[in-house]
């Protein structure tokens, strides 16, 4: 299928910090969409043992960059299911 060979190929050594991102981002409140507060990505990155400070700082960046994207996307479905 060409669609398939075609889909996005995330690099090697993102994968554990995306899968971190779905983990983190999962809501509190069913149906809710909000941010990833840092004190929840300070706590994974503590449970896994990543002490290096510019580690856990790109760690960080990149949690919030996705987090951003994925709320911004989340609310734009939101409106356009209202619109209809």
């Amino acid at each position: 299928m060409k669609a398939l060979e075609a889909r996005p190929r995330l690099h090697e050594d993102l994968v554990e910090t995306y899968d971190a991102f779905w983990s983190l981002s999962r809501p509190m409140v069913p149906g809710a969409v909000g941010p990833i507060p840092m004190t929840e990505i300070v706590a994974w990155l503590d449970l896994h043992g990543v002490d290096d400070r510019d580690e856990r700082i790109d760690f960080a960046e990149a949690v919030h960059a996705m987090d951003v994207v994925f709320i911004s996307h989340m609310n734009r479905k939101a409106r356009d299911r209202t619109k209809k």
